[in-house]
């Protein structure tokens, strides 16, 4: 069984119970290889934008924030979506939310960073 395929048993259970009518093992078809936007992703996976309102003062992100980024990554998802974030610290919906400037920015790229190895780390050069 494959790093991903734990779940999948109560997903065909769920269905089945819902009356659903039968689909291919869950894992050959969430396990598949997609394209999007010119690249192919090894799976149809996605961790979808979520405000994890554990940023700085200044909204930038923190030792908590790229733990959280790097289980994005553990998790096997093939795309990160990313993170619901404000463009102003006036415009945040918590005072603890991301804000996209200038001076944060090397942050957000260390974010993507630690998902992108975490991901390397548990699955594979080429997941």
């Amino acid at each position: 069984m494959g790093p991903l395929e734990g779940a999948f048993g109560d997903f065909a259970d769920s269905a089945a119970r819902l009356g659903l009518p039968p689909v291919e093992d869950p894992a050959a078809v969430l396990g598949r290889p997609i394209p999007l936007g010119g690249k192919i992703l090894s799976n149809r996976f996605c961790a979808l934008p979520m405000e994890g309102w554990d940023a700085d003062v200044l909204g930038a992100p923190t030792p908590l924030t790229e733990m959280r980024w790097a289980r994005y990554g553990e998790s096997g998802a093939a795309l990160v979506w990313g993170e619901a974030v404000a463009v102003s610290r006036t415009g945040r919906s918590h005072p603890e939310q991301l804000v996209f400037s200038e001076e944060n920015l090397p942050g957000m790229e260390i974010l993507m960073k630690r998902a992108k190895e975490a991901r390397v780390r548990c699955f594979g050069e080429n997941a």
